[in-house]
């Protein structure tokens, strides 16, 4: 990077160098502040209001800027959202932000409000810096007008920016700063093109500024302290603790260690969200710090830094980190490992099973070394050292080399027991793209391949490895035209089924032929260039290769096996693991994702669970992605982690998936949960008419792009479609859904003196029939009442329809709850027969409108026609949770069904 491109922001004073560093210390203050929230509209709140909120939040601050420049601060940090919140959305955040200039243009709100009016907050900002003569940092928000000539220009026609700004002792704006890594919840602001690099000289130092999330990643973070040599850092978050390595005191004061630079940081306060945690904090350690979660008091921290740390006689001398780790042996054997997880990272640990003694744990390219002497060692506590060298991939994708000691050393003892020692390392250079340099791409042509899979014969002991291979061919010749023909209509990814290079018809070892060691994706390996890296991988390598030679990322379901050893109790007595695995190869041949599927189905008895579910996320020029396979749609993990914690935008599927009517086909569902998810879903699935497996689509939040089901044929079919590559910034992106805010404010429509039970898929459904061709029912069970207004025309003498409600446990193929509110015709006109498989219909529908007092907020929307078809554009879903139609379907309904589950009662 250029430090002299002009995206550096520095504000330079006229001063000469001895005149602008005068004082040799200063007076700092942080603000922890409990703001005052605005409550959680769906719409825009009016200017005024905003104001109103923003005002009662200020004035709490004013008093800790007056209480801090009584005690000789020069400067003041006030926290991260501390003016508004963050319960917003991209639309409701709009009324409290102000179009903040360039501090390049010498300006003081306090004396000269109306030069870029209206901007009410940063004039009394201004004004409390100006009437109390201290510098000022604060955040809020800011807005940039822009349009169709900048092709990333929202649909809502502003950037929306979370932005610090500091004003100087008379006033004066002198540093705009607008956050560039942001928190994935900060989905109602927008990343800057580049990163700023924000500086400004004072009489008492040379500062830069960023916030929160920043801190984790090398730009603007490291070069404000490596490149551009500022002495202090101002940082205001609303940081949210998660021990034992990531608390904001702990994390906060070991950064302005590790980077030899005095810290400034000042943290919201709320209990509810483990938001405290603020301090100053200088290259040796805190001068003072806060961290409080017993009340909801704000708390002001004031004391003396030195202007120009790193001409102290007491600053840290440079490290070399890995000097003393690298001179001596391994202190014990890893016979004794184990794995565990902190914050989502699988880490290898080791215990310490005596008082004093020395350990070391290594994974991957880092070895730990500990030397330790404990006194008063409790018999109900246990201490591990543990290692963790890899890249962390929730909240945010960043490369961690994390050592619980090291020569970090302690001679004298501690004054109270120790939670945790730790060498935190950050290795940015192995870190993904940063997302605003990734998705070049506004949309990509996807692909999809449903694949009727040549099959071995089942025998009762394993093929050679050369057998194997020839029938993986077979199917692997097939996939290559389909992906060639993908790559001819210009598509960018493809994704074919699971099993669809070897089938499924094994035993556990009579698979075992056909598996090959996936190495981790972290080796940097095209198989296509470099074969014989991690050989025999013949299957890794044709897959590569057809991703090269097409420039197309293909995704494929292989079989991956590990050996372990009696050291690892769950080893299995073959002395390897197996694994039902997706790969995804770039358009360069380059393995970049491996997933390991997690929610086995029940006949798949040849493979193994990893011991943790796996997050699996990768980024291109076309958007984030991540990947599962299968039965694991059906659970919280990694399914809807992916989604609403790393914000994924698109989800690759590759599955076997056996159709289940009336609301388990693969089309219905994979298209309802993306959806109800607000994701795109590329659905690869196998096909193979005798186990009832066909199904596969391209599908949008919005509804399908593209899809295919059919019964009739024995053939393979590929689909391509157009999605976007972030669809969340679409300005037809689904608005958020409460699903139960409808049914929970009328009164039920109908008695329940009609109801009677039912069967579906091995579930107990509650039914009422429809008797007449319009009407209002009601039918409950449990805590679940399913609403629902209808009107129907050409209805048939011959067929019947329900509605039902089911609110329990599933306990067949696997244990899920479910609460499903559904509109169903019947097999037959015998009530008995309803919540039996049934494909066709005659009787159409002109509207309906389903709801339900759903206790989950994962609700997915099914329509599904006569034929075993979808209806995209011909219902809608509401705010308030009712799925409705007001003009009819283009063909008679099957079924009408919201399908909720409920995670949080799933058995562990």
């Amino acid at each position: 990077m250029v430090y002299s491109q002009p995206h550096v922001y520095a504000t330079i004073f006229a001063l000469s160098v001895l005149k602008a560093c005068a004082l040799d210390s200063y007076i700092a203050a942080v603000y922890e502040h409990s703001v005052i929230l605005s409550e959680d509209t769906k719409i825009p709140v009016s200017p005024e209001d905003a104001l109103m909120l923003m005002n009662k939040n200020m004035d709490v601050l004013k008093g800790a800027i007056k209480a801090a420049a009584l005690q000789g601060a020069r400067i003041i940090v006030t926290p991260e959202d501390g003016i508004y919140g963050w319960v917003f959305t991209r639309e409701t955040i709009y009324p409290y932000l102000e179009d903040i200039p360039d501090p390049q243009v010498n300006w003081i709100p306090c004396t000269d409000p109306d030069r870029f009016a209206p901007a009410p907050v940063q004039e009394r900002l201004s004004c409390m810096a100006r009437s109390n003569a201290i510098y000022v940092v604060a955040n809020i928000g800011d807005k940039k007008p822009c349009n169709s000539s900048d092709p990333k220009c929202p649909s809502d026609g502003h950037y929306q920016y979370n932005t610090d700004v500091v004003f100087d002792s008379e006033g004066k704006l002198v540093a705009r700063y607008h956050k560039y890594n942001l928190f994935v919840t900060e989905t109602q602001f927008d990343y800057p093109k580049e990163p700023e690099f924000v500086t400004f000289n004072t009489s008492f130092g040379k500062f830069g500024i960023f916030t929160c999330a920043d801190i984790l990643f090398h730009d603007p973070a490291v070069v404000l302290v490596s490149k551009l040599q500022v002495d202090t850092v101002l940082f205001p978050t609303a940081w949210v603790n998660t021990l034992p390595l990531l608390s904001a005191s702990q994390f906060h004061s070991a950064w302005a260690m590790g980077m030899g630079i005095n810290f400034l940081s000042a943290n919201t306060r709320n209990s509810s969200l483990d938001m405290t945690g603020s301090g100053i904090y200088a290259p040796n350690g805190p001068r003072a710090f806060h961290y409080n979660t017993e009340t909801e008091n704000g708390h002001l921290l004031v004391v003396e830094l030195s202007s120009h740390p790193r001409l102290s006689p007491t600053y840290p001398i440079a490290v070399n980190w890995s000097s003393y780790a690298t001179s001596i042996k391994r202190f014990s054997p890893d016979d004794r490992n184990f794995s565990g997880v902190i914050y989502f990272d699988k880490f290898t640990f080791t215990e310490l099973t005596k008082p004093e003694g020395n350990r070391t744990v290594c994974q991957k390219d880092l070895c730990c070394h500990l030397s330790y002497r404990m006194v008063e060692k409790q018999e109900d506590e246990v201490y591990v050292l543990g290692a963790f060298d890899g890249l962390h991939v929730v909240e945010g994708e960043y490369y961690l080399q994390v050592l619980s000691d090291g020569r970090l050393i302690n001679q004298n003892g501690t004054s109270k027991a120790v939670l945790s020692v730790t060498l935190f390392g950050r290795w940015y250079e192995k870190d993904p793209p940063h997302p605003q340099q990734v998705f070049a791409l506004d949309s990509y042509i996807a692909a999809v391949y449903e694949h009727a899979v040549i099959l071995p014969e089942v025998t009762g002991s394993p093929v050679s490895s050369e057998d194997a291979l020839t029938l993986m061919n077979k199917n692997l010749d097939v996939l290559e035209g389909a992906i060639k023909a993908a790559a001819q209509q210009g598509a960018h990814i493809i994704v074919t089924p699971e099993d669809g290079i070897y089938g499924w018809v094994f035993k556990r070892d009579t698979i075992f032929p056909y598996l090959e060691d996936i190495p981790d994706p972290q080796v940097n390996w095209i198989p296509c260039t470099d074969p014989e890296r991690f050989a025999p991988a013949a299957v890794q390598e044709r897959l590569s290769c057809m991703a090269r030679n097409n420039s197309i990322y293909v995704v494929a379901n292989i079989g991956d096996k590990k050996p372990c050893n009696c050291s690892d109790p769950k080893c299995p007595s073959n002395g390897h693991y197996q694994y039902n695995t997706n790969v995804v190869f770039d358009s360069e041949g380059k393995l970049v994702a491996r997933y390991h599927k997690y929610n086995l189905f029940m006949s798949e008895t040849q493979f193994d669970s990893p011991k943790e579910p796996e997050i699996v996320t990768f980024n291109t020029s076309f958007g984030k992605f991540g990947i599962f396979t299968c039965f694991d749609i059906l659970f919280h993990d990694p399914a809807v982690t992916l989604v609403s914690k790393l914000h994924v935008d698109t989800v690759l599927f590759p599955t076997a998936w056996m159709n289940v009517l009336p609301h388990l086909t693969a089309i219905e569902f994979h298209s309802a949960w993306a959806m109800g998810m607000g994701v795109n879903f590329l659905a690869a699935d196998t096909h193979n008419t005798s186990l009832a497996m066909t199904g596969s689509g391209i599908y949008a939040p919005e509804g399908p792009r593209a899809y295919h089901y059919n019964m009739e044929t024995e053939n393979g079919h590929l689909l391509v479609a157009e999605l976007r590559s972030q669809p969340r910034l679409s300005p037809t992106y689904p608005s958020t859904v409460n699903w139960s805010a409808y049914a929970t404010s009328v009164k039920r429509f109908s008695p329940d003196d009609r109801n009677f039970s039912g069967v579906i898929f091995f579930d107990n459904f509650t039914f009422t029939e429809l008797t007449k061709p319009e009407g209002n029912h009601t039918v409950c069970q449990k805590d679940l009442c399913c609403h629902l207004s209808y009107r129907m025309v050409e209805k048939q003498e011959d067929e019947v329809y329900v509605l039902g409600a089911f609110d329990g446990l599933h306990v067949v193929e696997g244990e899920y709850y479910l609460q499903i509110c559904t509109l169903l015709k019947c097999k037959s006109t015998d009530l008995k027969t309803c919540g039996e498989p049934v494909a066709t219909a005659h009787t159409r529908f002109e509207a309906f409108s389903l709801s339900g007092t759903f206790g989950t907020s994962y609700v997915f929307p099914e329509v599904l026609l006569s034929e075993v078809q979808l209806a995209p554009g011909e219902f809608q879903v509401l705010s308030d949770g009712r799925l409705i139609s007001q003009n009819g379907t283009s063909k008679p309904i099957l079924t009408v069904t919201l399908f909720g589950r409920w995670y949080e009662k799933d058995p562990p």
